[in-house]
């Protein structure tokens, strides 16, 4: 018998022990004070912390299909550590944590449709636990958190702090430097068997092991704000196939790679009551479906923007030196012009709000589709196919009219206002003349 506590708390008792399935020196351990894992048979263990309180271990089992570490909790329910399999990998290449970084081998996904709903009104009498992530979940390591400027300055005073040396006050020049830093961060890089890039993830660059889930979904094709969450940057689903992801990171905008790339596959479920024959294509028509409507939306904003600021331009106008008639005659017509493309991309809301039908709208056209097609495995209908060329032949002359208007009619006028010493407006340079 050996003795394998090692250093697990000495004031709490152990009480529930589980070894891997496939590697022998993976072993877990329930204890008063949480869950403890050791990679070397017991000689030294580490506590499993995130997501899990401290709180007595009651009871340990393995899902050997999944690799997932289920543990019974005193008082504080079950807990469910997903696709453990990363620390058995650490197992058998220990020599990889003292690499930069890591990506685990990746578990094979399924692509299907994830179905959203909850207890309703049943309250306690319906329990429903969170599931996994959906899609490929990135398992990673990395070594040393990347520190920026400001942090290593903070962590080398620190140490002449603690030496008893003296700690100067940075010049300027070191803190613009700071202060103009691009935060560190990684970069997940998601190509294709073809080479061709997918989607880039990004994460912290936090020391340790991470993970990070890719929704198996194209980057969004609308307007984005500047906080958004990743999993709200997704458009349409990815075709099921080999994919790989590389590790970059990003240190003050110098990108270097890290590690991979690391090959995983994607597969459909097949659980679709009409699916698509040709996924191919049928990625391909959502990929042309979203790439439209990214353009409309585009220019829909495009449009509010830019009626948003001829009041203020207008009033511009009014206090130059020459040329008003002239001036508010252009920006008149520029108006009009404006909300003729407003009425062909988003409909007539004269009519429409006192409850008459309208003609359906270019953007109501690919709505229409996109609800239809968001959530879809089946190939898209005649009537889809046949309602987007709709949209697209509507669209092409209002594009055409509305980059006339933004590229040659607006700029014309705002040099018309700057040459009659109009008072600033949005988007135009001034000029002075000496």
């Amino acid at each position: 018998w050996d003795l394998i506590s090692s250093n697990l708390p000495e004031n709490g008792p152990v009480y529930a022990i589980a070894e891997d399935h496939v590697e022998s020196k993976l072993l877990f351990a329930g204890t008063e004070f949480g869950v403890f894992y050791s990679l070397n048979g017991g000689d030294k263990w580490a506590q499993l912390k995130k997501g899990i309180p401290t709180i007595a271990v009651k009871d340990i089992a393995i899902q050997k299909r999944e690799n997932d570490l289920i543990l019974g909790t005193f008082g504080r329910s079950f807990y469910i550590l997903d696709d453990y399999s990363p620390l058995r990998e650490m197992v058998q290449n220990p020599n990889l944590v003292e690499k930069e970084g890591h990506i685990f081998k990746i578990k094979k996904d399924f692509l299907y449709m994830e179905t959203r709903w909850g207890p309703g009104s049943q309250g306690s009498s319906f329990y429903a636990a969170k599931n996994p992530d959906f899609g490929a979940t990135f398992t990673y390591f990395l070594k040393d958190t990347i520190r920026s400027m400001q942090d290593m300055r903070k962590k080398k005073e620190k140490e002449l702090i603690g030496k008893g040396k003296p700690v100067y006050y940075p010049g300027w020049e070191q803190l613009a430097k700071e202060d103009s830093e691009q935060k560190p961060h990684l970069m997940f890089v998601i190509r294709d068997n073809a080479g061709e890039v997918v989607r880039t993830l990004h994460g912290k660059a936090t020391g340790g092991v991470h993970r990070i889930t890719w929704d198996l979904r194209f980057p969004a094709y609308w307007p984005l704000k500047a906080k958004v969450k990743e999993e709200d940057q997704a458009s349409t689903p990815a075709l099921p196939g080999e994919y790989n992801v590389t590790l970059y990171k990003n240190v003050n905008g110098e990108i270097t790679r890290i590690t991979g790339p690391e090959k995983f596959m994607v597969e459909s479920l097949g659980l679709g009551t009409l699916p698509a024959e040709d996924k191919a294509a049928l990625v391909k028509f959502q990929r042309q479906l979203a790439g439209l409507r990214r353009v409309v939306i585009g220019s829909i904003e495009s449009v509010k923007s830019t009626q948003k600021n001829m009041t203020g331009l207008k009033l511009a106008i009014k206090n130059s030196s020459a040329n008003i008639e002239k001036m508010l005659n252009e920006a008149r017509r520029i108006e009009l012009e404006l909300s003729d493309i407003q009425k062909a991309l988003t409909g007539n809301s004269t009519i429409s709000k006192r409850s008459e039908p309208v003609p359906t709208s270019i953007s109501s056209r690919l709505g229409i589709i996109v609800s239809d097609q968001w959530r879809s495995t089946s190939a898209p209908t005649t009537t889809q196919v046949e309602s987007y060329m709709v949209a697209a032949d509507q669209f092409r002359p209002v594009l055409a009219k509305l980059q006339k208007l933004l590229d040659t009619d607006i700029p014309n006028l705002h040099k018309m206002m700057e040459a009659s010493e109009a008072p600033w407006t949005p988007w135009r340079i001034p000029d002075w003349k000496e």
